[in-house]
């Protein structure tokens, strides 16, 4: 079902705390019981998800600074080279936190972390409750909308921190707020002391329905309503459709690719409400390995 909607916004979230984990990683615990697990993935030279208090409110999140990633995390001596090293890293975490190996965990991704999210539950389907793609790059179909040039552009040719705002501000639909501000500036240092680039990481595969047949688990694809890593949003909503029939797909109008914080309330009521809809898995929390 492809649709568009703008919800109203959200409630201010409660206290709640926060645990460093092992790889860097954070654990957003809510004071509500029974535990429920999401885990957000972020992008390449991002670590910064808007939803996370408003997710906190009724869930434990786990927020993982990803391995490569912006070398925000120790370098590896060992790289990355498939999916299953990352399937096998989450598994790490969940095990670290004391994560029942038949407990089921919601995954939500941006960009990259949006296939990343679909790819790993293709490969451990029996441990995610469902998926959550916020505007994801390639996936479905290859981005059409000039990123390949700009990136070359701005990264490659001409690259300074004046011209990756150039690029990230293009990607975000111009939007301006001191909140994006800052989110920005803080994207911009991972770039300028990062080691890792984006092609030291697994490069994206496209699925067609026949890849994706074995998921069975609710998903949710939200897509910028503007015309910026893809040409047509609407071409996009549709191919996804095609490759995965029982998704919700939902085009958030007047957004970019930084739809979550564009419209960080919107998008917020969008994953909570499709959230609600799922029925909940047993879960279980016992101590975190040492």
């Amino acid at each position: 079902m492809c649709s568009s909607l703008s919800p109203p916004a959200l409630r201010s979230s409660p206290q709640r705390q926060t645990r460093p984990l092992p790889h860097k990683s954070s654990l957003i615990l809510p004071f509500s019981n029974p535990p429920r697990y999401a885990v957000l993935l972020h992008p390449p030279r991002h670590t910064v998800f808007s939803h996370t208090p408003a997710l906190a409110q009724h869930y434990r999140v786990i927020c993982p600074d990803q391995i490569t990633f912006g070398g925000k995390s120790e370098p590896s001596s060992k790289p990355v080279t498939g999916i299953g090293d990352y399937t096998l890293w989450l598994e790490q975490i969940l095990s670290a936190l004391g994560v029942e190996t038949d407990t089921k965990c919601h995954l939500m991704g941006l960009s990259y972390g949006a296939w990343q999210s679909l790819a790993i539950a293709r490969e451990i389907p029996e441990r995610v409750a469902s998926v959550i793609m916020l505007d994801p790059s390639e996936t479905f179909i290859k981005m059409d909308g000039g990123i390949a040039w700009r990136g070359m552009r701005d990264f490659m040719l001409f690259p300074s921190r004046k011209t990756y705002k150039r690029f990230f501000d293009w990607m975000g639909g111009n939007y301006e707020s001191p909140a994006a501000d800052l989110w920005l500036e803080h994207m911009l240092d991972v770039i300028e002391h990062g080691s890792i680039g984006m092609f030291d990481i697994p490069q994206h595969r496209i699925y067609s329905r026949d890849d994706l047949n074995s998921l069975a688990m609710p998903v949710l694809i939200l897509a910028g309503g503007k015309p910026i890593i893809y040409k047509s949003p609407e071409r996009f909503a549709a191919a996804a459709q095609s490759a995965l029939p029982h998704a919700q797909i939902i085009i958030v109008p007047d957004t970019g690719h930084s739809l979550n914080v564009e419209k960080a309330p919107e998008v917020n009521t969008l994953i909570l409400n499709f959230l609600a809809q799922i029925p909940s898995t047993p879960t279980s929390l016992s101590a975190p390995t040492q």
